[in-house]
This record gives structure tokens, C-alpha cells and sequence, in this order.
């Protein structure tokens, strides 16, 4: 299922809070299944980049193109040998800061003889990434219909089951009330935010004389806050009877029961067009129904078949 988000200023997670800047390789291909890259290369070095549009077009994903050319405005998300962010098991303090010594997973790095055939030194697959922005859509399009009172769609609790296997032991049950979805929900959210390593550090400014928070957090921790931004806003989306995505009304949320177009729909006459159709439909019905006037209908006590 496609689900598109457009909110008034284009942005559907964006955060209060300062967080650390994003590298970007500078050089990034993809070969098969593989996206390659390089902190360093012949044209140029890694370049610093802000994550403000990051989920907003993360959850566009689809195809390598789309990984390609999203890996090359915000960096990747650095995978390890199980296809997760690397900071999901970053391993404990070395001993001589009071804990044991023990390394945690790693981004995959090239041997020598691969380096030398991809001009890379490092890779990780495509197929995690279309999975979690698969996740990120199936999240989103969940909070839309629990904000509003009602269950979400089981094919989107589907999606997260098939992808999410860590999360199996919190599939719900038929029957589920929308405060127990609200909760396997918040399951999936808060290991989002586990597995990007998402946590706070206390910076000076630039005079140090006054403390700043930061949020420290790598491409896939950007993308887990601003989940979690876009989930606690989506009381103000709405699906779109033109295109079937959601998007943010400018005023305020359509009343129930009325047909609601997202600004794309209206500007391209969906609107009109659907009117259109709905009229010759229900003068179809007309003739049809105006046919069939004056035939006799099955006798009282008959079934018809």
C-alpha cells in the first residue's frame, strides 16, 4: 500500500531539539543487491549534511534509485552482518572505564579483493532499507487511524509482522482494542529509537558559558525521532479519497463522513473529475433501475435466485 505524507511546510518530522549533523560519503553506488561506499575517494572527502528532510523522503523509498540517490543527500544507514543499524548492539565500555571489553556489531567492510573491484571499502544491502521504509509508512498510516479513535488497518499491522520479526511476541489478536494497538505500536517506535542509538548529550556553546541539549544519533536515529515526531502529529493528517495517501489539511481536519483531497489531488481537477464519474454512475443506475420498471417481481413467499 502507498502512503504519502504532505504536511503544510513539506516536512512530517521535524525536531525541537538539535541533532548531530549527517556525513555523506563521497563516494556511494550501488552493485546488485549491494550500496557501496567510501568515507574517502578521489572526488572529494565526506561532506556534513543537516537531516531535516530525511524521513520525509525516507519514506518515498522503493527501488535502488530511489536508496542511491536518498544515500547521497544523507548518508547510509551503516547496516551490520544481521541487516540492522550497527548501533543496535554497540557493545559495552572498555575496561578501563569500568566495564568489560566487548566490540558489538560492525558496518560490513570490504577484503581487499572486493575494495579493489568496487573501488569501496564498505557495503550493506538494499532490501533492509525498502523494509524499513516499508515499516516507517505501515507506522504512520497506523497512527492516522488510531488517533481518530478507530483500529488500524490490518494490512498495515501485517506489514510490520512480516518485516519486524523481533517484535512477533507483540502481534495483536483479533479483537484488539485501539488502547492495546496504541501499545504494540509504542513497541515498535521505542525499538526504532533502540536500535539508532538515539540518546542525549550536554553541549557548551560557542562562549561556554550556557549548556545546550543535543540528541547524538546516527542516519537511522534521525529517522527513529522523527517516526516518533510525525506518529505524535498525526492526529492532524487525513487520507486523501483522490490519491489515497495522507497529508496535513491547512485549516483543519475534514469532518467525517466527506470527501477530502490532499493539495496535489485538487491542483491536478481529482476533485471535479470524481464528481464526474459519481454522476454518470448514478444515471447508469438510473436507466438501469428505470429498465427493469414495470417487471414482476417474485411472489410473496418465493426466494429469489
Amino acid at each position: 500500500m502507498a502512503v504519502n505524507v504532505m504536511t503544510a511546510d513539506g516536512l512530517i518530522g521535524t525536531s525541537l531539539i538539535a541533532t548531530s549533523r549527517l556525513i555523506v560519503p563521497p563516494h556511494l553506488a550501488v552493485i546488485g543487491p549491494y550500496l557501496y561506499w567510501s568515507h574517502a575517494s578521489e572526488s572529494g572527502a565526506a561532506r556534513l549534511v543537516s537531516g531535516k528532510r530525511a524521513f520525509d523522503e525516507f519514506m518515498k523509498l522503493r527501488d535502488r534509485a530511489g536508496i542511491l540517490t536518498f544515500a547521497r543527500k544523507y548518508g547510509v544507514l551503516r547496516l551490520c552482518e544481521h541487516g540492522l543499524p550497527a548501533t543496535h548492539n554497540p557493545g559495552s565500555l572498555p575496561a578501563n572505564l569500568g566495564g568489560s571489553i566487548y566490540a558489538g556489531c560492525e558496518i560490513l567492510r570490504l577484503g581487499a579483493v572486493q575494495r579493489q573491484l568496487s573501488g569501496a571499502d564498505f557495503r550493506e544491502r538494499t532490501t533492509p532499507w525498502r523494509s524499513f521504509a516499508r515499516q516507517a509508512r505501515a507506522m504512520l498510516a497506523l497512527a492516522v487511524d488510531l488517533h481518530t479513535g478507530r483500529s488500524g488497518k490490518a494490512a498495515y499491522w501485517r506489514i510490520l509482522r512480516r518485516s519486524w520479526p523481533r517484535l512477533a511476541w507483540a502481534t495483536l489478536q483479533s479483537g484488539s482494542t485501539v488502547e492495546q494497538e496504541w501499545s504494540a505500536l509504542t513497541l515498535y517506535v521505542n525499538d526504532w529509537l533502540a536500535l539508532g542509538g538515539v540518546r542525549p548529550i550536554m553541549l557548551m556553546d560557542a562562549a561556554g558559558c550556557s549548556p545546550k541539549l543535543r540528541l547524538q544519533v546516527s542516519l537511522f536515529g534521525i529517522l527513529a525521532v522523527q517516526l516518533f515526531l510525525a506518529i505524535a502529529r498525526a492526529s492532524t493528517y487525513a487520507w486523501c479519497d483522490g490519491c489515497g495517501g495522507l497529508y496535513e489539511p491547512a485549516e483543519r481536519r475534514p469532518k467525517s463522513g466527506q470527501r477530502h483531497f490532499c493539495p496535489g489531488c485538487r491542483g491536478s481537477s481529482i476533485p471535479a473529475r470524481l464528481r464526474k464519474e459519481n454522476q454518470r454512475t448514478k444515471q447508469r443506475s438510473g436507466k438501469t433501475a428505470g429498465g427493469t420498471h414495470g417487471q414482476s417481481s417474485p411472489s410473496a413467499g418465493t426466494v429469489a435466485t
